[in-house]
């Protein structure tokens, strides 16, 4: 997910208000999913620790509730504002074979 893809602010607000279960943990998950390549691994454990929570008793009208999705809110701002980490590029473990290690290995077969 880029930037440009991320959901704005006022659309995770609709889905964490969402009688919708689903629309809940999904706006939840989005958090976590930012969280996971954080580079700053505070704001990644603050994040990851305000999700494993999970989503608190449905009540829209709860001033707790009401708490819980602006503190939502207020993750998800810092985790697209937060850089990013490097991710290194993978390393090969397979090794092609090099024709003068080949011819090595046959004298010594050959022997």
């Amino acid at each position: 997910m880029t930037q440009t893809d991320a959901p704005q602010a006022s659309t995770l607000r609709a889905q964490l208000l969402s009688p919708r279960v689903a629309d809940r943990v999904q706006a939840l998950y989005l958090i976590e999913q930012r969280a996971e390549g954080l580079s700053d691994s505070a704001l990644r454990r603050e994040l990851q620790q305000f999700v494993s929570r999970g989503v608190p008793y449905f009540a829209p009208e709860a001033l707790s509730y009401q708490a819980w999705v602006a503190r939502a809110l207020v993750c998800w701002e810092r985790a697209w504002q937060a850089p990013r980490a490097v991710v290194a590029a993978p390393v090969h473990t397979h090794r092609q074979p090099r024709p003068e290690r080949l011819r090595v290995a046959r004298a010594l077969a050959c022997g």
